[in-house]
């Protein structure tokens, strides 16, 4: 039984980033991240390391190792049963990129702006 409903960040002019990424992934890639998408609308924050984490004040990461890198997908929760994917990327390092952790803080705000909560 699902506590939590995924939703992905659309931008302005419509695009979902996040679902674009996806698309781009091989088939096993994408399979295993629906998956652990499934065990995060079952969990929410309860699920933890080494499936997701916290990495930011707001912001979490969702990981799937596959295609020789991490897939990352950043996140937060919103209301009670909430949670929106803002970005998506692949990371061959241990060090996340700032710039990405940026992206994400970004398009939370400007999703928060757009529901009237920012």
């Amino acid at each position: 039984m699902k506590s939590f409903t995924a939703l992905f960040y659309r931008a302005s002019g419509g695009s979902s980033p996040v679902k674009e990424f996806i698309d781009k992934l091989s088939p096993d890639a994408q399979r295993k991240l629906f998956e652990k998408i499934g065990w995060l609308e079952e969990l929410g924050p309860r699920l933890t390391k080494p499936h997701a984490e916290k990495i930011g004040k707001y912001i979490y990461e969702l990981k799937v190792y596959r295609d020789d890198a991490i897939v990352r997908l950043f996140y937060f929760f919103f209301e009670q049963d909430k949670i929106i994917f803002v970005n998506g990327f692949k990371k061959k390092t241990n060090k996340t990129p700032p710039r990405q952790i940026r992206l994400a803080e970004q398009r939370r705000k400007d999703f928060l702006i757009k529901e009237g909560k920012g």
